[in-house]
């Protein structure tokens, strides 16, 4: 009696269907493109990095995935460009090239399309229809100006039925980045004839820029040095990576303490990132001298805390508050700060302050007691 197994039988039966199966997904008869940019954290893009001569030195600034799902290789040619609004300001065409059949990938970057000689160089580029303006100011900046970038790509195939297909990815940089670094306080500016005195050894820094990440130096001006150049060369008393906020309090330890009688100088360097990497933008150096402590205890309270009141309120606010017949008029500050009727430091104000910018904390109203 001839016998059979079932299970076998069974499992040769669907490995036998699994090919028909699957070419029938697969083969979709379609090209896919997929374009990522990893400029996405950058505040800056230089126009050297979009140097077409040299982009095997270039860093990376996007890739191109290219798909065939066709059983047969396919005719290819890409368009990449870069526009920002109705303003075309880079673009041009690659030479055909071959695709191979499914599951054929191409996995492209910025290096090998931008380059020149490669098999998937984009030739021919056109500087587009910018207006005077937008290409005066990228030339002259050496970088593209604020705004919004469309990066795009189109890939153009022949289908089965003989037409041309075209497919398209894009992606957007927001480039919104100001120069701005101003300093506020303590002090003014190392080129004045006579530095204003401040009546503490742990002074409260404030400035104003739209950065993110800082590095706050401060350093002893000695009897050698002839510049406030040559003093932001000495040793730092003190130097510290602030991010997030514009402020900082001077440390009660862990740094070089201040003394009285002495002048320090101090600058603020922003640190924001760029298609070549971390780009550094310093502020002008400001200075000021530690006066006797004991004498101007009142002012340098009083000081303080206009300082954190102006990181919360506007200057009509706080004119408002401190103008004659204002109700803080001849204010005079303590040195006591009470939060729900419990003493708080003023390190314990600025993290409740912090909260505030973040919107953590919304202010609705203010009323003066």
């Amino acid at each position: 009696m001839r016998r059979y197994n079932f299970f076998s039988g069974f499992l040769i039966l669907i490995l036998f269907l699994l090919p028909s199966i699957s070419s029938a997904q697969v083969f979709s008869d379609t090209v896919t493109v997929d374009l990522q940019l990893f400029l996405t954290d950058v505040d800056i893009l230089f126009l050297n990095d979009l140097n077409l001569t040299k982009m095997q030195q270039a860093p990376l600034l996007f890739s191109v995935t290219i798909q065939n799902y066709f059983s047969i290789e396919k005719q290819l040619v890409l368009h990449f460009g870069i526009r920002r609004g109705n303003q075309i300001l880079l673009d041009g065409t690659s030479e055909p090239f071959i695709i191979q059949a499914y599951p054929a990938q191409l996995y492209l970057t910025s290096q090998n399309l931008l380059s020149k000689g490669e098999q998937y160089s984009i030739k021919n580029y056109n500087i587009g229809d910018a207006t005077d303006e937008l290409a005066n100011a990228i030339l002259a900046q050496g970088k593209l100006p604020n705004g919004v970038y469309q990066f795009f790509i189109e890939v153009n195939y022949e289908s089965s039925d003989n037409s041309q297909r075209l497919v398209f990815d894009e992606e957007i940089l927001n480039i919104d980045f100001s120069t701005t670094l101003d300093l506020i306080s303590p002090g003014q500016s190392a080129e004045s004839e006579q530095l204003r005195e401040i009546y503490t050894t742990l002074p409260f820094f404030q400035w104003h820029s739209t950065a993110k990440k800082f590095r706050i130096t401060v350093c002893e001006k000695l009897a050698i040095n002839n510049s406030p150049q040559d003093v932001m060369n000495n040793e730092p008393r003190m130097q510290q990576i602030v991010e997030n906020f514009p402020f900082f309090q001077y440390p009660a330890s862990g740094v070089w303490p201040l003394e009285e009688g002495k002048t320090y100088y101090w600058q603020i360097v922003a640190i924001t990132e760029s298609s070549s990497g971390p780009v550094e933008l310093e502020s002008e150096i400001w200075g000021f001298k530690v006066g006797n402590i004991s004498n101007g205890m009142t002012d340098i309270y009083h000081q303080q805390l206009l300082n954190l009141l102006t990181l919360i309120l506007n200057d009509g606010d706080i004119r408002a508050l401190f103008e004659n017949g204002g109700p803080l008029d001849d204010f005079t500050f303590t040195g006591v700060m009470l939060n729900n009727g419990r003493i708080i430091t003023q390190g314990d104000l600025i993290a409740i302050i912090e909260q505030v910018l973040s919107s953590k904390i919304i202010i609705d109203n203010y009323i003066v007691e």
